[in-house]
């Protein structure tokens, strides 16, 4: 083709193009995705108080699966359902308005004591759509559970619980006994008859083995936050059979590796729809994330859940 034709013929070549991308965006998408669960991290975080009870209502109203949840020891063995062994000052204060004092520690606190705080009026700087839920107290794992038995929502009849056990790092308070938390965790569940609906999480393989050794039907599952970590490895010298991993170190032969093993895969936290596609094409068990109802959403949009474009 001379230089000439082919200069003229780029304007028709580009709006080309731009018609195929078009029409690309609007192709189905792969049938048989695979049936990844959708996990409220905190409950649903980008939308109320992380680890509350708002913040769990609003995960199940948005259908979610399962949801996550963190668990510390206070000093009377009380497990308290709050992500920082330190009080979390940026998120909590006292009634009156005071603030938290600094490095608090929640296992030098008891549970009376954790119920002083209100941890639901300080606007959460990184979720901007989160809505302030004034006088919201720190549950207890047992007020949980109790409000999941009585809560006339239908998925509280049925969701999973992630339930993660905190073990303080140096400087984060007195020291709590893995062997203790993992007791504190299996007499709990046992106590409400949830231990058939719930995996015990942890960084701290030690927790997941006194665990085993006290309820070996309860699914553990060992987190990991390295993006150079031997996945199957850690799986396989921690004895679990679920791994949670931050959802960027992840890659499809790594959960391919753990697949093979029997391994399940929780990816923790996505909030992005790219990053959701991407892991339902990994095939993970479970995304975890900050808002359960807009992923659910998406993934319905996408045609991977009933309600969207696959069952239009």
């Amino acid at each position: 083709m001379p230089l000439a034709a082919s200069e003229a013929a780029l304007p028709l070549l580009a709006a080309l193009a731009a018609v195929l991308v078009g029409c690309a965006s609007e192709l189905p998408p792969p049938k048989g995705a695979w049936p990844v669960e959708v996990h409220g991290h905190r409950g649903a975080r980008a939308l109320a108080p992380e680890n509350t009870l708002p913040s769990f209502a609003k995960a199940l109203e948005a259908g979610a699966e399962g949801i996550e949840l963190d668990v510390c020891a206070t000093a009377d063995d009380v497990l308290a359902v709050t992500h920082d062994p330190l009080v979390n000052a940026k998120l909590c204060r006292y009634d009156d308005g005071s603030p938290v004092p600094h490095r608090l520690a929640v296992r030098s606190l008891t549970f009376a004591d954790l119920e002083r705080l209100d941890c639901g009026s300080l606007p959460n700087e990184k979720f901007p759509g989160q809505a302030p839920v004034p006088g919201t107290r720190i549950p207890s794992l047992d007020q949980l559970l109790d409000w999941l038995a009585a809560s006339p929502l239908p998925a509280a009849r049925t969701v999973k619980l992630d339930v993660e056990a905190k073990v303080p790092k140096h400087g984060e308070g007195p020291a709590v006994a893995p062997d203790l938390l993992a007791r504190l965790v299996v007499e709990t569940l046992a106590r409400h008859g949830m231990t058939g609906r719930a995996t015990l999480l942890s960084f701290d393989p030690r927790v997941l083995a006194a665990a085993h050794r006290l309820e070996p039907s309860l699914p553990t599952c060992l987190n990991v936050d390295d993006p150079y970590a031997d996945l199957p490895e850690l799986a396989r010298r921690a004895g679990v059979g679920a791994v949670g991993v931050r959802h960027r170190y992840l890659t499809a032969e790594a959960v391919t590796a753990l697949r093979a093993e029997g391994v399940k895969v929780l990816a923790w936290t996505a909030n992005s729809p790219a990053s959701w596609d991407r892991l339902v094409m990994f095939e993970v068990d479970a995304i975890v994330t900050d808002d359960p109802g807009a992923c659910l959403a998406h993934l319905r949009e996408r045609g991977w859940r009933k309600g969207g474009a696959a069952a239009r």
